[in-house]
């Protein structure tokens, strides 16, 4: 505001000054709007687009060939600290044990390579023969159809209700 009179003082002219006026009240209206809308994201509970594509890509990049399928992905952000829910389908032939490991794994490796602070509540659920096409465990004692492709994980079918 100060410069704007001092090149009003300066130039003789008296124009300049409104102009400039609306240029920082139109500056400091986007400002706020940007951060109101930041703000009600986490006030509504809405999801972090970026975050979930972050934690896919790191799946994606990282997947053990027994961690068939990812639903129910939600995050929540507070601060800096961000809560991250989610359900991985395992073989149902894996003990408690071997699926349970294999969870620690993944969900480590997110943590780190994301940079995350906060919690980690993951799920284990058991694959019951819906995912063979894409399963590419080998071999699998409980197999019903062969398996045709590795398929990448999406924010789509990651963050959809599990049908299991």
């Amino acid at each position: 505001m100060a410069a704007g009179l001092l090149v009003v003082r300066l130039t003789g002219f008296t124009w300049l000054d409104p102009i400039l006026a609306l240029g920082v009240a139109a500056l400091l209206g986007w400002t706020g709007f940007k951060l109101v809308g930041s703000s009600s994201q986490a006030l509504l509970d809405m999801e972090d687009p970026e975050l979930l594509e972050q934690i896919l890509s790191i799946v994606n990049r990282i997947r053990p060939v027994d961690l068939i399928a990812i639903h129910d992905l939600k995050t929540l952000r507070s601060g800096r600290h961000t809560h991250v829910d989610i359900h991985l389908v395992v073989p149902e032939f894996y003990t408690i044990q071997h699926g349970h490991e294999l969870l620690e794994r993944v969900q480590e490796q997110i943590i780190e390579e994301a940079a995350l602070q906060g919690e980690f509540n993951t799920h284990l659920d058991p694959c019951q023969r819906a995912w063979c096409p894409q399963c590419g465990v080998e071999p699998c004692p409980i197999r019903i159809q062969p398996h045709e492709n590795n398929v990448l994980l999406t924010v789509a079918e990651a963050v959809a209700p599990g049908d299991i």
